[in-house]
């Protein structure tokens, strides 16, 4: 076949060609077999016993009724809000709503009544589907994030009429709608579930700022804000089910047509190693977790990937794509880890307004509240607190980790870029969750003066 392609050359120069494409050939040959052979050389693991997303298939087709059914209900029977953006809204604000919005929301009382009846079923399931570009079919959470931000409106509604019932109300679906979120596994599920309890979180504290509310009222809303307040689930266990997901996604139907190249055993040992860090982040105490000094973030795949793309993972198709889809987790961390802090700095608030209620006076110091609630997960101490004027002021250093007097930032300090460019440093800023920052009156950088939002001295 060589001797026929170069038929046009002389003899002598036709044995040279020959001999230089026979060897080059030989060389690309090799080359192939290595690479095939790299594919198959590396750490090993079991894949997950069963497909997760068959196991909560299974079990939605014999559940009944189905919260998912009735969610889905209420979204259809919503109507169109009025012409223009509606999301920014929910935010917490000094301005009252427009007068279009609020007739919108008395026009879908039928879309709150079925969303109260989904709020109360147990069971949440709906269909999932793998496939090899998406872990799960997203369709129903994104639509119930939608509706959620529909319910946390008409939270911030029912604050600007002080109307207790109505607000209770409202956080209480938003809770639920949090945990049936949560039904799909990993981290696609776990962020939305906290992204939905955000919502409910914005509005909760409203309530000790109206002068009618009385101390029993107090004692009782405190109670109920304990389902809004209720930490997250284990972080472990989240990410157990992201590497169940991400097994069968590299593993599965998907790719068994390629698994001569690409070998599931070695696809789930490298899952295992990209997430091993992850999970030794995840077993330590949130404080060690999010220190950057911490020496297993110079593991996380993202920040190795970002500075050199090495040989191995040139090399292994797994382990190049194990890295890749495994990188996702960073900000994850990050943003749970923001999370947290925000639900311990309001429990701690309630636990303050429940102190000064039985004691007729702030306590002089957060140690007097003991527990974790009240350590900054930021700095491993406690949150920033002081008493002034007889109001009280509490908030997080930030994710600099310094003390800037106060000064709110509603991304705790957080950069709006997920990488860097070049040393800078993240905006001075703290987080202050008492007194409410009204983040109607944010600057362009995020910051506001909540200093005329100051709470009344116990009397």
């Amino acid at each position: 076949m060589i001797h026929a392609l170069l038929w046009f050359l002389p003899e002598e120069k036709r044995k040279r060609w020959r001999f230089r494409l026979a060897i080059g050939g030989g060389v690309i040959l090799l080359l192939v077999v290595a690479f095939i052979v790299a594919q198959r050389i590396g750490p090993t693991a079991d894949g997950p016993s069963e497909d997760p997303f068959e196991r909560l298939n299974r079990l939605g087709r014999t559940i009944s009724p189905n919260a998912a059914d009735s969610y889905l209900s209420a979204i259809e029977s919503r109507t169109e809000p009025p012409a223009g953006t509606w999301v920014p809204e929910i935010d917490r604000s000094s301005e009252p709503l427009s007068a279009e919005l609020v007739a919108w929301l008395d026009d879908n009382a039928r879309s709150i009544e079925l969303t109260q009846q989904a709020a109360q079923i147990d069971k949440c399931f709906y269909p999932l589907t793998r496939n090899r570009a998406h872990t799960s079919d997203m369709t129903f959470t994104k639509k119930l994030k939608q509706h959620a931000r529909f319910i946390s409106l008409r939270a911030r509604h029912a604050n600007e009429r002080h109307d207790l019932e109505a607000l209770t109300d409202s956080l209480h679906m938003l809770a639920r709608m949090s945990q049936h979120a949560r039904r799909e596994p990993g981290i696609a599920g776990d962020l939305m579930g906290l992204s939905i309890l955000g919502l409910a979180m914005d509005h909760c504290l409203s309530p000790y700022m109206w002068p009618e509310f009385s101390v029993g009222q107090r004692t009782s809303y405190a109670k109920i804000l304990e389902e809004v307040l209720a930490p997250p689930p284990n972080l472990v266990l989240v990410l157990g089910d992201e590497r169940e997901g991400l097994c069968w996604l590299g593993g599965g139907i998907g790719f068994a047509k390629t698994l001569w190249l690409y070998p599931s055993e070695r696809w789930y040992g490298e899952i295992d190693r990209a997430m091993s860090p992850f999970f030794e982040l995840a077993a330590q105490p949130v404080y060690v977790r999010l220190d950057p000094a911490n020496p297993l973030w110079a593991e996380i795949p993202e920040m190795a990937i970002r500075t050199s793309f090495g040989l191995g993972d040139m090399l292994s198709l797994a382990r190049s794509g194990a890295t890749g889809m495994v990188a996702r987790l960073t900000p994850y961390i990050s943003l749970r880890g923001r999370f947290v802090a925000h639900q311990r700095g309001l429990r701690t608030v309630v636990a303050i307004m429940s102190y000064a209620e039985e004691h007729d006076r702030w306590p002089e110091s957060l140690v007097t509240l003991g527990g974790d609630d009240i350590i900054d997960p930021y700095t491993g101490a406690p949150f920033h607190y002081r008493i002034a004027d007889g109001a009280f002021l509490i908030y997080s250093a930030g994710i600099d980790r310094d003390d800037d007097g106060g000064k709110h930032h509603e991304r705790f300090g957080d950069r709006r870029e997920r990488i860097p460019k070049g040393p800078s440093l993240p905006p001075d800023g703290d987080y202050v969750f008492w007194p409410l920052p009204d983040t109607s009156s944010r600057d362009s950088d995020g910051d506001n003066d909540s200093s005329s939002n100051r709470p009344a001295e116990p009397a």
